[in-house]
Protein backbone atom coordinates (compact mmCIF):
# COMPACT_ATOMS: atom_id res chain seq x y z
CA UNK A 1 0.00 0.00 0.00
CA UNK A 2 1.58 3.72 -1.02
CA UNK A 3 1.11 6.27 1.59
CA UNK A 4 0.78 9.52 -0.50
CA UNK A 5 0.16 12.80 0.44
CA UNK A 6 -1.82 13.39 -2.43
CA UNK A 7 -3.16 10.02 -4.34
CA UNK A 8 -2.35 9.33 -7.91
CA UNK A 9 -5.71 10.05 -9.88
CA UNK A 10 -5.38 7.69 -13.71
CA UNK A 11 -5.82 9.85 -16.33
CA UNK A 12 -4.25 9.85 -20.17
CA UNK A 13 -3.40 13.17 -22.54
CA UNK A 14 -0.70 14.35 -24.18
CA UNK A 15 2.39 16.44 -22.89
CA UNK A 16 5.50 17.37 -24.37
CA UNK A 17 8.98 17.66 -21.69
CA UNK A 18 11.42 20.36 -22.88
CA UNK A 19 14.79 21.14 -21.41
CA UNK A 20 17.02 23.75 -22.82
CA UNK A 21 20.06 21.21 -22.94
CA UNK A 22 18.20 17.97 -23.92
CA UNK A 23 15.27 19.18 -26.24
CA UNK A 24 11.89 18.40 -26.44
CA UNK A 25 9.67 15.23 -26.37
CA UNK A 26 6.31 13.95 -26.49
CA UNK A 27 5.00 12.20 -23.91
CA UNK A 28 1.70 10.51 -22.37
CA UNK A 29 0.42 11.29 -18.84
CA UNK A 30 -0.68 7.51 -17.44
CA UNK A 31 -0.88 8.97 -14.20
CA UNK A 32 -0.82 12.65 -12.32
CA UNK A 33 -1.14 13.80 -8.62
CA UNK A 34 -0.37 17.23 -7.75
CA UNK A 35 2.84 16.80 -6.61
CA UNK A 36 3.59 14.89 -9.44
CA UNK A 37 3.12 13.11 -12.90
CA UNK A 38 4.26 9.92 -14.63
CA UNK A 39 4.43 9.66 -18.16
CA UNK A 40 5.02 7.14 -20.99
CA UNK A 41 7.36 8.06 -24.04
CA UNK A 42 9.31 5.96 -26.64
CA UNK A 43 12.66 7.36 -25.35
CA UNK A 44 13.88 9.33 -22.75
CA UNK A 45 16.92 11.71 -23.09
CA UNK A 46 16.37 13.17 -19.53
CA UNK A 47 18.74 11.77 -16.72
CA UNK A 48 17.63 11.61 -13.40
CA UNK A 49 17.63 15.30 -11.39
CA UNK A 50 16.91 17.21 -14.73
CA UNK A 51 14.45 20.20 -14.34
CA UNK A 52 11.88 19.73 -17.38
CA UNK A 53 9.03 22.07 -18.19
CA UNK A 54 5.98 20.25 -18.49
CA UNK A 55 3.45 21.93 -21.16
CA UNK A 56 -0.31 20.47 -22.01
CA UNK A 57 -0.95 19.49 -25.16
CA UNK A 58 -5.07 19.05 -25.42
CA UNK A 59 -7.24 20.26 -28.12
CA UNK A 60 -9.08 23.24 -27.38
CA UNK A 61 -12.24 22.03 -26.40
CA UNK A 62 -10.55 20.31 -22.94
CA UNK A 63 -8.49 23.25 -22.44
CA UNK A 64 -10.71 24.62 -19.49
CA UNK A 65 -9.87 21.72 -17.53
CA UNK A 66 -6.25 23.45 -17.51
CA UNK A 67 -5.83 26.58 -15.66
CA UNK A 68 -2.06 26.37 -16.16
CA UNK A 69 -0.90 24.33 -19.33
CA UNK A 70 3.08 24.77 -18.22
CA UNK A 71 4.95 23.56 -15.28
CA UNK A 72 8.12 22.90 -14.00
CA UNK A 73 9.46 19.60 -12.53
CA UNK A 74 12.23 17.99 -12.48
CA UNK A 75 12.91 13.92 -13.16
CA UNK A 76 12.87 11.59 -10.11
CA UNK A 77 13.07 8.30 -11.78
CA UNK A 78 13.45 6.66 -15.39
CA UNK A 79 12.37 3.28 -16.44
CA UNK A 80 11.78 1.61 -19.35
CA UNK A 81 9.15 3.81 -21.16
CA UNK A 82 8.54 5.71 -18.33
CA UNK A 83 9.94 9.06 -16.51
CA UNK A 84 8.69 10.23 -13.12
CA UNK A 85 8.22 13.46 -12.41
CA UNK A 86 8.32 15.77 -8.98
CA UNK A 87 6.48 19.03 -9.85
CA UNK A 88 8.05 22.13 -8.37
CA UNK A 89 4.49 23.94 -8.09
CA UNK A 90 1.10 22.57 -6.91
CA UNK A 91 -0.64 21.15 -9.66
CA UNK A 92 -4.25 22.23 -10.41
CA UNK A 93 -4.93 20.00 -13.60
CA UNK A 94 -6.99 17.79 -11.85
Amino acid sequence: MEHRLHPRNNDHFDVILSNPRYGKVNAQVHDISQEGIAVHLDKAPFPTGTFVEVAVAVPVAQRQRFRKRNLKGYVIHVEDGEVGLWLLEPNDWL
